[in-house]
């Protein structure tokens, strides 16, 4: 049957005066029915939405700037794989606490243009097993292979130098220095090789030996000065006479970190 009564009357358009604080609910509002048109500047705030109420497809590109996020707001659930583009961060603003474990990775960082700095004993680790670690403890700097393997040197993809557990192995020439020292006392610190020509007699020294440490000297005694030996120089006294008359030897040494022995060549021509 056909409505035959007065007829209905036409709703005014509501004015925001017209409608009470929190008076319209979600269930009175159609879907889709609010546009931007029809929200007043600035009328959202956070506790008008609720929580996950606003899907990506409701935001406008570039609608969020850091003005509208209040701090700590937003959590790792947040974000999409890799919706973070380093020009969206500030210089400065990712700090370790703000990073969780195990999360950075080789491919997330860009070519590094600055040093990266170590404390003391804290180590650069490579190998799934932890096979290498450089550090520094305080007192030495050190590199130690803690894995499987040798500790392999390489020059042009060529091992020029192999340590393994038993020793160390130097593939081609090793070249030592020839340090000039003319007093006859021997600093080996400074080299282990050394060349000699005195200009008057001496005594035959050696300084800051360290145990099993070996080398040569050459002595130009041309001059036929006389050599004698300190007390932590175990040489014989036919040696002294040999090396104290003029002409060229060759001397050899090894110490024990206390006393150094040496042996020598006769006269070279």
């Amino acid at each position: 049957m056909a409505y035959t009564g007065r007829p209905v009357r036409q709703l005014a358009t509501l004015t925001s005066a017209q409608i009470a604080d929190k008076a319209v609910a979600t269930v009175d509002i159609a879907d889709a029915a609010i546009t931007a048109a029809k929200v007043g500047a600035n009328a959202l705030t956070a506790n008008t939405f609720g929580a996950k109420s606003v899907g990506t497809a409701a935001i406008a590109d570039a609608a969020i700037t850091a003005a509208k996020i209040s701090p700590n707001t937003l959590a790792a659930n947040t974000y999409g794989t890799k919706s973070i583009a380093g020009a969206a961060i500030a210089d400065g603003a990712v700090s370790s606490v703000k990073i969780a474990s195990g999360t950075i990775n080789a491919n997330n960082i860009a070519t590094l243009t600055a040093n990266v700095t170590f404390a003391d004993s804290a180590r650069a680790i490579f190998g799934t097993g932890s096979d290498l670690e450089i550090y520094h403890d305080g007192s030495n700097s050190r590199i130690n292979d803690a894995g499987t393997g040798n500790l392999q040197l390489q020059l042009g993809g060529s091992t020029k130098l192999a340590v393994t557990s038993t020793g160390a192995t130097v593939t081609g020439r090793a070249y030592g220095t020839l340090t000039t020292d003319n007093d006859g006392s021997f600093d080996l610190t400074a080299a282990n090789n050394f060349k000699c020509t005195p200009t008057g007699d001496f005594t035959l020294t050696f300084t800051n030996m360290t145990s099993g440490q070996s080398g040569m000297i050459i002595l130009i005694n041309t001059g036929g000065h006389t050599v004698s030996a300190a007390g932590t120089t175990k040489v014989s006294a036919t040696a002294l006479g040999t090396i104290s008359v003029a002409g060229t030897y060759v001397l050899s040494y090894i110490s024990d970190g206390t006393n150094a022995y040496v042996v020598n060549s006769g006269a070279l021509s």
